[in-house]
């Protein structure tokens, strides 16, 4: 029978604790460096950054005012706020929808 007495487990420990210690570090130091890079573009206010916030800018005036969708056809967009009320008026008006019965009962 073959005997194994030979394995360092002192050896093996040290081995897997400073690897552990070196994964920790290298994980930190790069969540560090992102988090750094992405506070300085944050600070730099690069110019994506610029055009899309005028671009969501511009989307929030055209929900909450009559902006021309088609001019030829004299299409016109009208506020959210305004579709909204027209909608429940609309659904208000329509009779109530009558109660759904299969034509045959599935027990049958």
């Amino acid at each position: 029978m073959a005997a194994y007495d030979d394995t360092d487990n002192t050896r093996i420990f040290h081995i897997g604790v400073w690897g552990f210690m070196i994964t920790a570090l290298v994980a930190l130091y790069a969540q560090g460096l992102y988090q750094w890079f992405h506070k300085r573009l944050v600070d730099s206010r690069t110019v994506e950054q610029t055009s899309v916030i005028k671009e969501i800018e511009r989307q929030e005036k055209d929900l909450n005012n009559y902006v021309p969708l088609d001019l030829e056809k004299g299409r016109y967009g009208i506020p959210i706020e305004k579709a909204m009320q027209e909608t429940l008026e609309e659904l208000k008006s329509q009779p109530e929808p009558t109660a759904f019965v299969p034509a045959t009962s599935p027990r049958g």
